[in-house]
């Protein structure tokens, strides 16, 4: 064995070593991707990629800071329980949307990384809350659709009523113009979604949809709608005209069901 090549084999071992001590230093996440300082921890299915100035936004009220953590974790439970009853009845809306929600919990990361708050997201699993009334709405959700598909199917629409309705009361307490921009995209999604359950409801159990947050004008303006497209959202009108989506968002009785499970 030469001395030469020995020479390059020590280089060759020294760069793997600095490679891997560097890896360790950053830390590497489930994804292969670097995790740096300052960024909150990712979890699956959540990549925080989007960065938003607010440098020169006035500082946060404190119901703009509630709005922005409740939301994260309302966009997840949608999430986690489209998951769930994807588990449970191998329907691909579920799967679907579950992945659309994921996009919304992004949308939400954005913010709160941009407005230096703290993720409550952040290491919790699958079915997993730091709200206490998120938790209990998760458990009865995904029990309700647990007993059929029809079951299942009003679970989404329900969930969608419940979002646009949070997502309303909480625009009403902003003028923050990139929190007011993200609200309303999930909500013109959680509009689409809402349609798509609804008529998949109607092809499964031959009766017409009623709504279960929302009041009656509300949900037959935005029946009648067309699907509206948006950033967050692109190929579910595709999907939803195939039936292969379905929705999500609500806002509670008067304020949205899932904050506090205000409704029913």
């Amino acid at each position: 064995m030469s001395k030469k090549w020995l020479a390059w084999a020590g280089v060759a071992a020294a760069g793997i070593f600095v490679v891997a001590s560097l890896g360790l230093a950053l830390g590497v996440n489930a994804q292969g991707r670097l995790d740096l300082p300052g960024r909150a921890a990712p979890i699956a299915g959540q990549e925080h990629t989007h960065v938003i100035d607010v440098s020169d936004a006035e500082p946060l009220t404190q119901a703009e800071i509630d709005g922005l953590l409740y939301m994260r974790e309302e966009e997840k439970l949608a999430r986690d329980v489209y998951m769930a009853l994807y588990d449970k009845w191998g329907q691909s809306v579920f799967n679907t949307i579950a992945s659309s929600e994921a996009k919304h919990m992004d949308s939400a990361l954005d913010l709160i990384v941009a407005y230096g708050l703290e993720d409550p997201v952040a290491g919790k699993a699958a079915g997993e809350f730091v709200n206490a009334d998120l938790q209990a709405l998760y458990d009865e959700l995904v029990a309700q659709g647990s007993t059929s598909l029809v079951d299942a199917l009003r679970v989404g629409a329900a969930i969608e009523e419940i979002d646009i309705l949070d997502l309303r009361a909480h625009l009403a307490e902003t003028e923050q113009t990139a929190i007011t921009d993200v609200y309303t995209n999930l909500e013109r999604a959680s509009q689409n979604h809402l349609r798509a359950f609804v008529k998949q409801i109607e092809r499964q159990s031959g009766a017409d949809y009623e709504p279960q947050y929302m009041t009656a004008e509300d949900s037959a303006e935005i029946l009648a709608a067309s699907n509206a497209g948006n950033g967050m959202n692109q190929g579910l009108s595709q999907g939803e005209s195939q039936g292969q989506c379905m929705g999500r968002d609500q806002q509670a009785e008067s304020q949205g069901r899932g904050q506090g499970r205000r409704g029913r």
